[in-house]
């Protein structure tokens, strides 16, 4: 309500109330002016202040939101991270896991190959008793013309000593001698077939041979072989100390610096 409008119910009043006082009247009108003033601003104000109100509680919905929804996303993030860890740690677990799985297979296999090389090694020695035991039969048949023995272990031994390099020129030096003075035994009995003098000299230089081989040729070869293979087996079952070989490496320097 504007103030004309104020001015003309007034006046309209004033007219219906002559006995009034216009100075009461007058009072009252401006009380009303006033009040309605009052009234408009009051109404003004309470509504720019349920504006401002309004705005604020929207303000604050709207932090509060942002804040439910950075939470959310730090949630999230702390969740995809705590994913990523946990499959890092099942990715390590399982590659330990498999590491583990690894070498264990590596050790039983490990295991099982020296355990075949420790039996192995028993028959090998066991072999060169067997091809000794058979070139002194062989030798003792041919020189003196009987049937020479049949069942020669020799190939036996060559196969089984193909598991072990470390024992190469040792079983080498006995293979060659072995299968050199069976050659001969057998060449001796071609020649005793033939006859002649050609057989006689013949069977002087076999059993010259022969004599040479049993006493000495033979023994040293055998021998060498059988230590290198019991060396082998002692580092293989782990029997050896490192002290031990040490002693043992220096007694051979020893030896062989006091030979001639």
């Amino acid at each position: 309500m504007d103030r004309e409008t104020i001015q003309a119910i007034a006046t309209e009043v004033a007219k219906q109330l002559p006995s009034y006082s216009w100075t009461a009247l007058v009072i009252q009108v401006v009380l009303t002016c006033v009040a309605a003033a009052a009234a408009a601003y009051l109404g003004a104000y309470l509504k720019k202040r349920g504006e401002h109100l309004a705005t604020k509680d929207d303000f604050k919905e709207i932090l509060r939101q942002e804040g439910a929804r950075t939470n959310v996303v730090e949630t999230i993030k702390e969740t995809i991270k705590a994913e990523v860890a946990l499959s890092q740690v099942e990715a390590s677990t399982k590659i330990v896991e498999k590491v583990k799985s690894e070498l264990a297979q590596r050790d039983w296999a490990a295991r099982e190959w020296a355990k075949l090389r420790r039996v192995k090694i028993e028959e090998l020695l066991s072999k060169v008793n067997e091809c000794r035991e058979y070139l002194v039969e062989h030798m003792h048949a041919a020189e003196q013309r009987q049937e020479l023995p049949k069942g020669d272990p020799i190939n036996d031994l060559e196969t089984i000593a193909r598991l072990f390099p470390e024992l190469k020129d040792e079983t080498k030096a006995f293979l060659d001698l072995h299968r050199l003075r069976v050659h001969e035994g057998r060449m001796l009995q071609i020649f005793f077939a033939q006859g002649g003098e050609v057989a006689n000299k013949y069977k002087s230089q076999y059993a010259d041979k022969w004599a040479k081989s049993i006493v000495k040729e033979l023994p040293q070869v055998s021998e060498k072989l059988a230590e290198a293979a019991r060396e082998l087996l002692e580092k293989i079952m782990g029997v050896r100390t490192q002290s031990e070989a040490a002693i043992h490496q220096n007694d051979v320097g020893m030896s062989a610096t006091k030979s001639p």
